[in-house]
This record gives C-alpha cells, sequence and structure tokens, in this order.
C-alpha cells in the first residue's frame, strides 16, 4: 500500500503504519492516540491494555506516556515476545527502526489493533452479501469484509486484498455447494 496514504505525513508513525499494515486503513484516523477509537468504528478487533499483542496487530500508545509524545504513537507489532514492533519516528526522527519494547514504553501502550473484523461487523457483512445484493470487488474491499466463515473450508482467514484469481475457485466452490452460485456471481458483477 505504499504511497497510497498520503493524508498521513511523510516519516510519522502513522503514515508508516497505513502504508505497511497487512488491512487497509482508513483515509485519516488520527494520531496515534487516536487509532484505537478510529479503528473500533471501523470495525476492527481492539484489545484494551499493555499486554496481549500479537504479530501483525497495530500497538497503539497514549499520549505523554511510555516515551510517546502529545500525538501518541503507533507502531505494527512484529513479535510478541518479547514485544518487538517496527516504526517511524521513534528512535531515530522521521525514519523506520525495529526496537524491543522495554517495560517502561510498553506501559504506555494503551491498546492493539487486531487485523480481525469484529463479529459483529462480520455478521452483519455476511448477511449483506446473502442478501444478494450487488458488490463489485471494489465494494468488498472498501467495507473491508473478512470472508473466512463463508468462503474458505480450512477456517484460514482470507481478506479481501487476499481473494485473488487463485483462490476465488475455492470461493466458487463453496458457493456452489450451498446453492448460492447467482449470489454469487451478482456480488462479483458477473
Amino acid at each position: 500500500m505504499s504511497g497510497e496514504n498520503l493524508t498521513y505525513p511523510d516519516g510519522q508513525c502513522t503514515r508508516y503504519v497505513a502504508d505497511n499494515w497487512s488491512e487497509p486503513v482508513g483515509p485519516y484516523w488520527g494520531d496515534g492516540r487516536e487509532w484505537l477509537g478510529s479503528a473500533s468504528a471501523a470495525g476492527w478487533d481492539i484489545v484494551a491494555g499493555t499486554t496481549g499483542g500479537e504479530a501483525g496487530d497495530i500497538a497503539v500508545w497514549g499520549p505523554n506516556v511510555g516515551g510517546a509524545g502529545s500525538a501518541g504513537h503507533v507502531a505494527l507489532v512484529v513479535q510478541a515476545a518479547p514485544l518487538t514492533v517496527d516504526e517511524s519516528n521513534w528512535t531515530y526522527p522521521l525514519r523506520y527502526d525495529r526496537r524491543v519494547v522495554d517495560a517502561a514504553s510498553q506501559a504506555g501502550i494503551i491498546g492493539y489493533v487486531r487485523p480481525v473484523m469484529t463479529a459483529a461487523v462480520e455478521d452483519e457483512t455476511v448477511a449483506y452479501l446473502l442478501s444478494g445484493a450487488a458488490a463489485t470487488p471494489a465494494d468488498l474491499l472498501a467495507r473491508r469484509i473478512k470472508v473466512h466463515e463463508w468462503a474458505h473450508a480450512s477456517g484460514a482467514a482470507i481478506t479481501p486484498a487476499e481473494l485473488s484469481e487463485s483462490v476465488m475457485d475455492e470461493v466458487l466452490a463453496v458457493w456452489v455447494e450451498s446453492g448460492a452460485e447467482a449470489a454469487l456471481a451478482r456480488m462479483l458483477g458477473a
């Protein structure tokens, strides 16, 4: 996604995370301290507190705690134990680095954004698709839909960005088995 998130200033932590997280980030979730609320409003799963982060999460620091400035801070979790993050504008001004988060810094984390849609958003989305409403692949991406519950028999989570031609045959097979091939055709704009 690099270069697409021009609403986040170059070199800032928010720009780095927006450009490098595994999922689409909204056009402007605010300063780092605002990301838990913005991500929650967008339907992403939130884990509150200083611990519990997993690889792939976004760690969110509150303002003026744990070494963060007044805008807070966000970073990508690359390892849970010891907590290791990829980030920008922490160790070096306006530059990327990877660091192991020490206890004092971890105390400033107010929560984590998990790259999984909340169950309520998934349920609403699945209901929308099963209603037969026309949805193009672009609609699916815009809604940030997790399709694993209705499209992937192995149970692995598939994001809209991963819905490439290589998995489309499997998605189609599941829909045909369920008798919903006409809804799938409408969903794909066929």
